[in-house]
């Protein structure tokens, strides 16, 4: 019957739009979610809003510098670490230490000290691990003064008593090597460097002599050496000689160094961050209570009260702040 044909075809006419609406739904309900099941823009490489395995939500702004932070937070003095580009927080498992950082300056290698208490004047337990694969840690041992890293980050070398010390060939299947004394810094070529009062002794030859003992040395990428003495001056020294140097203030903290040597950031009590210039450059105070240099030289991180603010302190870039408290941070390429 003709009336009869018609309705069937209107009939399947509606079906066939209600598919197409159906269909039409849920590709735009994939779109949004980006096709994937993920809501859109909340990818990997979106850094506007990050939560990391330990459930943190933060919103940072990018900073236009290389590397990026590692930094002990307030909460149990657990390890983070945000690319500064992008203000993304990697994931990382919840480690939890005692309060003490040393990162290597590139490559990933983290020492930190394990929970306490423990005598700051004795041994302190640390452990290293590769922040890429942070639940198979690298070893753990003990230091009397802290960890020092090469300037590749494939070397670290501590002192294990006052007249021993080990370094340590990380990515390799090398246990640490015997020292018969402590190093204070490491030479071009991977090659610890020791203190011998006031001389600096590399290779077993005296490379250079300072006005007092020295405590620590950082060979700097120009070519000088920036000695700590233990008098509390900071020298820079070319070519055997003096070349700049600054006396540190009453210190709460290390003080941090910039790649070329030239700038200190030191804090001090009750919570503020002074620079002194080695090389008659930058000078100032901020409110915080640690420090770290860019790579590049150009930007100083500083930990405050409620936040991590960066300061452009070689050009017009002005400040930008994430809220992120920190007990210690280090800026690593």
């Amino acid at each position: 019957m003709p009336g009869a044909s018609a309705a069937r075809a209107r009939a399947r006419d509606v079906l066939i739009v209600a598919g197409i609406l159906v269909l039409a739904g849920i590709a735009v309900a994939d779109a949004v979610r980006g096709g994937d099941g993920t809501e859109a823009g909340a990818g990997a490489e979106t850094s506007a809003t990050e939560e990391t395995e330990t459930g943190r939500d933060e919103r940072r702004t990018g900073v236009p510098a290389p590397g990026s932070i590692i930094l002990l937070d307030d909460a149990g003095c657990a390890l983070r670490q945000v690319v500064v580009s992008s203000g993304q927080e990697l994931p990382l498992p919840r480690i939890e230490t005692g309060c003490e950082l040393w990162a290597a300056p590139r490559g990933g290698l983290v020492a930190y000290a394990l929970d306490g208490p423990w005598d700051a004047a004795a041994f302190r337990p640390f452990r290293i691990v590769d922040l890429s694969h942070p639940d198979e840690p690298l070893g753990t041992y003990q230091t009397f003064n802290g960890v020092t890293w090469s300037v590749d980050g494939q070397h670290a070398s501590w002192c294990h008593d006052p007249g021993r010390g080990f370094d340590f060939p990380v990515r390799t299947e090398e246990e640490p090597r015997a020292l018969r004394d402590c190093p204070v810094g490491y030479a071009p070529g991977e090659r610890p460097a020791f203190a011998q009062g006031e001389r600096l002794v590399l290779g077993g030859e005296t490379i250079l002599r300072a006005s007092e003992e020295i405590v620590r040395a950082a060979f700097n990428r120009d070519g000088s050496i920036t000695l700590y003495l233990a008098d509390g001056l900071i020298a820079r020294y070319r070519d055997g000689d003096v070349d700049g140097r600054v006396r540190a203030p009453e210190t709460t903290g290390p003080p941090a160094l910039s790649a070329d040597g030239c700038e200190v950031a030191f804090p001090v009590a009750p919570a503020s961050v002074v620079l002194g210039s080695v090389c008659g450059g930058v000078e100032g105070t901020f409110d915080g209570t640690a420090a770290a240099w860019s790579p590049d030289g150009q930007w100083l991180a500083v930990a405050e009260g409620d936040g991590i603010v960066f300061h452009h302190l070689t050009g017009t870039l002005g400040t930008t702040r994430w809220p992120i408290t920190a007990r210690a941070l280090t800026w690593v390429r």
